[in-house]
């Protein structure tokens, strides 16, 4: 599937643009490097955002003296 894409860009690519086809796969690469940090950034956050009303539930069941029993 790649390779058919490529071989069309390859086509695109011209003697008035020779470096066509690098510039797509680098504003590709950087997009995909932009795109990952923020979904890393909304996967920290979220998981931070978790971990903290985690936290904040045993904070509460310790101070209202709820215990959890294993059956």
């Amino acid at each position: 599937m790649l390779d058919d894409q490529f071989r069309q860009l390859e086509m695109l690519q011209d003697e008035g643009n020779p470096d066509f086809v690098a510039n797509v796969v680098m504003l590709f690469c950087e997009e995909g490097e932009r795109i990952i940090g923020e979904l890393a950034k909304e996967l920290y956050v979220t998981m931070s955002g978790d971990l903290i009303i985690c936290v904040g539930w045993f904070d509460l069941t310790s101070y209202l003296g709820i215990r959890f029993m294993s059956v």
